[in-house]
């Protein structure tokens, strides 16, 4: 907030064309009524369900892009080993190293994605031990 500075020293004093300068208790009301709107709304709990569903809908896309990864690595390759052929034979091999890296690029994202497909082992709870008595 920016306070007027008055020579006279009437920092608090009303400014003739708005009503509410110098008035502290008008900032401090504002600000009051703002929280308790806020609390009424429950805009925590509404954020926080929020970005609940967000991470929920991102690791079930996740899953499944790395699923498909995984299922279709093999086609990705196959088609890469088809298109860098072709693209060699046309340029009579100018791009090569160009294609190879894009290859090399493309290779390593979907090994990377397949990494993100859901554990098809099903975890098996540890089953208490029980500590040993004392005799």
């Amino acid at each position: 907030m920016i306070e007027w500075v008055v020579e006279t020293g009437a920092a608090n004093r009303r400014h003739p064309h708005d009503p509410h300068k110098g008035d502290a208790m008008s900032n401090t009301n504002i600000a009051d009524k703002l929280k308790q709107t806020i609390d009424d709304l429950d805009l925590d709990k509404h954020v926080n369900e929020l970005v609940i569903q967000v991470e929920t809908a991102f690791t079930a896309a996740r899953e499944k892009v790395g699923t498909l990864a995984a299922e279709h690595g093999g086609d990705v390759e196959a088609f890469l080993d088809k298109a860098s052929a072709t693209i060699g034979e046309r340029t009579e091999g100018r791009y090569a190293s160009h294609v190879d890296k894009v290859r090399e690029t493309v290779s390593t994202a979907v090994t990377r994605l397949a990494e993100y497909r859901p554990s098809t082992t099903p975890v098996t709870p540890v089953e208490e031990i029980e500590p040993p008595t004392a005799e």
